[in-house]
């Protein structure tokens, strides 16, 4: 009959059913990604393995081939504008906006060592020291100060610039018999200052940047001092006399330089290099560059002549028309440029790491 009918194929549904495997309806996290990095400088460990960069109120240790986080620095309350890692990487320090003090962490342990009170304003950057010892910071209240990080406390207090501080580095001279500290100082108006520490005396002063100075590093001979900044131009300094010896036009903004061998800057390059005459007196080598345009380049600082360079992709501001950039946009946003803002060359791991204006 049609009742039946009707019933059994019920009981063939409701067996079918019964079949079916019985699906979960929670599940435990096993991974988990957030933001990463929040802006600012990044640091990469000698054997890469590990990236340290800036996210708000945290300190994040990255592993850098699963993208986890490993490890998180942070205080209660507290957001840090400036880190820095020591060349032994035993050491992390990082400066707090609210309390204004120097935070400082045993990086193997992970454990706070000790807080000291530094600035009246906010710690634009900070740098070791390359024997691990002192630890230099620029502040937005003009002062540059530098502390003897074991022991906790400041040994050096430089004043003279007019200006917001942006940037420090330490310098080290081309004459192996000089046992002098030198300190790179930069504030927003171009002005470069060094000082040295055994004397507590700024022993040269440098007007010839217009915008202010963001990054500086020096030839791998120690021989020339690099300076570059928003003008668009990097600066090549004698650091036996404390003199300029010509300017770089870059032709971008000036976010991040490396100093880089031959070896790295020419014999891995996909294109045969001769080197031409020498257009200026210096030697200066090789120096790996990014900015605003979003390409890494390798210069021949000597011959103001760029060797090596990443395509360059079409930005959208480069169309004719507002239907050209509409429809540009529509065909891959993937290729449009974004701004780099860093660069770590890491000659010994082997690893090229660049970050973007969008965080990337």
């Amino acid at each position: 009959s049609t009742w039946g009918k009707k019933k059994l194929f019920f009981f063939f549904l409701l067996s079918l059913i019964m079949q079916q495997p019985h699906l979960k309806t929670h599940y435990e996290v096993s991974k988990k990604f957030g933001v990463l990095f929040g802006g600012g400088r990044v640091r990469l460990t000698d054997n890469g393995s590990q990236l340290i960069c800036l996210c708000g109120d945290e300190i994040n240790v990255v592993n850098t081939e699963s993208g986890a986080i490993e490890h998180a620095f942070s205080m209660e309350g507290e957001t840090f504008t400036s880190f820095a890692l020591s060349p032994d990487e035993k050491t992390l320090a990082a400066f707090s906006r609210e309390s204004l003090r120097i935070c400082t962490w045993d990086f193997e342990t992970k454990e706070l060592q000790r807080t000291a009170k530094a600035h009246n304003a906010v710690v634009n950057d900070m740098v070791f020291e390359r024997r691990n010892e002192l630890l230099a910071t620029c502040s937005a209240d003009k002062i540059v100060m530098v502390w003897d990080i074991k022991r906790g406390y400041c040994t050096h207090k430089f004043t003279g610039h007019g200006d917001v501080i942006v940037h420090v580095n330490f310098i080290q001279s081309p004459n192996p018999d000089d046992t002098s500290i030198y300190l790179l100082s930069a504030s927003e108006d171009g002005q470069v200052k060094i000082w040295n520490l055994m004397t507590k005396k700024c022993i040269s002063t440098f007007n010839n940047h217009v915008s202010p100075v963001s990054c500086s590093t020096q030839s791998l001979d120690n021989r020339y001092l690099f300076t570059g900044g928003r003008d668009q131009v990097v600066n090549v300094y004698d650091c036996r006399l404390w003199s300029l010896c010509h300017s770089l036009a870059l032709f971008e903004t000036v976010e991040a330089i490396v100093a880089v061998s031959e070896n790295e800057a020419i014999l891995h390059s996909n294109k045969k290099y001769k080197k031409k005459g020498k257009q200026n007196t210096t030697t200066a080598g090789y120096l790996a560059t990014v900015g605003d345009l979003g390409v890494l380049r390798v210069w021949d600082v000597s011959n103001s002549e760029c060797i090596r360079s990443q395509k360059e992709h079409k930005r959208k501001d480069d169309s004719d028309s507002e239907d050209e950039k509409d429809e540009f946009q529509k065909k891959d946003l993937s290729i449009i440029t974004k701004a780099y803002t860093n660069l770590i060359w890491g000659s010994s791991s082997g690893k090229i790491v660049i970050t973007t204006a969008d965080h990337d």
